[in-house]
């Protein structure tokens, strides 16, 4: 660039320079030619004034060739031209350029151009041919007393004046031309390399360097036009900081959203898609620059934002994605994306509310649930009630109605004691207080708690682990969650059944086992074992005082703990329900 644009300068000033001196070469020729042609012809007017004063001051007599032709060599050898000397009737009586006997064969000059002239002016001018010497002539007559006198000089001579004059010229035109080549260079070249810097100013300034400064020190056009050019890198670097800054935050905050953003143009290609929409509707980045309808297989989305775009105001519905254990709950909300008052495209943000709609669907079980457990021991218990108030009280078997209404009036407190406890773990108010727990010890305490339930049904109870087996738990959550278990372990186990907890260290864990000899679970209800007010037969649970809420409470106790829970059984084989703790 440098190089073009210096040539360009130096081509430009020596073009210029070159077509002036051109002009003023012509110009200056043709003016000094025509100066010369003057100045020639006044020279020979002068020159034939002072040959008609000397030849008028000579009389007649002496007007004849023996005297005129001497006197015309005389003269032409003093003013270095031709002289020419005619009688009144043009007879040549003298002429430098011919001798005595050629004189006597000379036309006669009475009729020449010139001659004629001097007749009616003072002086009498021409060029032409000359046929007595042969050679092209300028000629000057003036009229003389006795006679006419003609001085001439060859046009070559003129002609030669002028070559020597035009070749000065041409000389001078030449060497102003090398020195104005020689200033243009040297004037050209600071200028073309301002301008490279500059260039590459702008060049760091199109590939976002904002950093590079011109140094330049001149005190004309350019040096101001390269304070505006640092001044914009300045205004730039500040702006495009600024840019850059916004659109790291934006990128934070749309990468940190959970809810997914989704920009599309005016045609419903899709031009910004974040993380969380990325994983909501699993697209990758080659989904940018496609259609939504390319990128996305439902109905429901692809409408609303279509409508958006063609109608231009905000739409928001509910949007099901998936079906079964993978459906997954949206809310759509999406705007039009306007500019100058036209739509440009939209701006859709995507709420999962998935887990709001499982927790809405759980709450609603749980209540009917609930309201289920609750109004059979309710009913219950008003169904005695009203037996006795109606005269039962007398008879004999008016203490076994009020027992069944302490049953269920127990029943009663279980449930609601398991729903207050199952809703204190989930509020995450549950405090735990771990502490080394020697398992033995505490499962001694509980088997004393169950005596009377394991005598009656003449159940063995056994355990199984290491001497001093130590846990790291709560000790009144792993007593909850042991009690639980038995409990469940002790309702589910037929008479001369046995009952067996096994500890032992699994990896980072301690692992806890109740094993009983039970009547066992039917394998398509193991997935739902702990799921709440879940039975297996409702009314053997009924019949021991089950809620239906112990084995809940149990996975929510573990899982609290930093463990999991499970279970493994085949009916009529017994079941095996095991927990773990981590190891601290």
């Amino acid at each position: 660039m440098k190089t073009k644009l210096l040539w360009k300068l130096f081509g430009a000033i020596v073009l210029v320079v070159f077509l002036s001196l051109t002009l003023l070469y012509f110009h200056l020729t043709k003016t000094l030619t025509h100066h010369l042609s003057l100045s020639i012809e006044r020279g020979l007017q002068e020159n034939a004034l002072l040959i008609r004063d000397q030849l008028d001051a000579l009389p007649i007599t002496d007007w004849e060739i023996q005297k005129m032709d001497p006197l015309a060599d005389q003269t032409a050898i003093e003013i270095k031209a031709r002289v020419t000397i005619m009688n009144e009737r043009g007879k040549v009586i003298g002429d430098s350029g011919l001798g005595g006997e050629d004189l006597e064969k000379v036309e006669n000059h009475l009729e020449r151009p010139e001659v004629q002239t001097s007749l009616h002016q003072e002086f009498g001018m021409s060029r032409r041919h000359s046929m007595t010497i042969g050679t092209d002539m300028m000629y000057v007559a003036i009229k003389a007393r006795h006679g006419f006198v003609r001085v001439a000089l060859p046009l070559h001579v003129v002609a030669q004046t002028t070559k020597t004059i035009k070749k000065s010229i041409a000389f001078s035109s030449l060497m102003a031309l090398v020195l104005a080549s020689l200033v243009g260079f040297f004037l050209s070249h600071p200028f073309s390399r301002s301008l490279k810097e500059m260039s590459d100013i702008a060049d760091h300034i199109v590939q976002g360097d904002f950093s590079k400064r011109l140094l330049s020190m001149r005190k004309d056009e350019l040096g101001t036009l390269a304070k505006a050019i640092n001044t914009m890198a300045v205004s730039l670097e500040r702006q495009f900081s600024t840019i850059e800054t916004e659109k790291n935050q934006l990128k934070t905050i749309l990468e940190g959203m959970v809810e997914g953003v989704l920009v599309t143009n005016a045609q419903g290609e899709i031009l910004l898609a974040n993380p969380a929409l990325q994983s909501i509707l699993g697209l990758g980045d080659s989904s940018l620059g496609r259609t939504l309808l390319e990128c996305v297989r439902n109905k429901m989305i692809h409408e609303s934002i279509q409508r958006v775009l063609q109608g231009g105001k905000p739409e928001e519905q509910e949007v099901l994605l998936g079906a079964g254990s993978r459906e997954r709950y949206l809310i759509l909300h999406a705007v039009p994306l306007t500019m100058n008052g036209k739509n440009k495209g939209s701006v859709s943000v995507f709420y999962d509310v998935t887990n709001l709609r499982k927790l809405e669907r759980v709450r609603q079980e749980f209540v009917a649930n609930a309201s289920h457990e609750l109004k059979t021991p309710l009913t219950n218990i008003l169904g005695y009630a009203e037996t006795l108030r109606r005269g039962a009280l007398q008879e004999a078997n008016a203490a076994r109605f009020i027992e069944k209404i302490e049953n269920h009036a127990i029943q009663l407190k279980n449930l609601v004691d398991h729903i207050l406890k199952l809703s204190e773990i989930e509020s995450g108010h549950l405090e735990l207080h771990p502490t080394p727990l020697h398992l033995e010890t505490l499962l001694a305490e509980l088997q004393g708690d169950f005596e009377e339930a394991l005598f009656k049904k003449r159940l063995l109870f056994e355990k199984r682990m290491p001497p001093g087996f130590l846990v790291h738990a709560d000790p009144s959550i792993l007593k909850q969650i042991l009690k639980n278990l038995l409990d469940n372990a002790i309702q589910y186990t037929s008479e001369e059944g046995k009952i067996t907890v096994a500890a032992e260290t699994v990896g980072h864990f301690h692992r806890v086992t109740v094993f009983d000899t039970g009547i066992g679970i039917p394998e398509k209800d193991l997935p739902h074992i702990f799921e709440r007010f879940y039975c297996v037969d409702k009314a053997r649970s009924r019949e021991g005082g089950g809620t239906g809420l112990g084995l809940s409470i149990v996975k929510h106790l573990v899982q609290a703990q930093g463990g999991e829970v499970g279970v493994e059984s085949q009916l009529g084989n017994g079941s095996s329900f095991f927990f773990t703790l981590p190891i601290k």
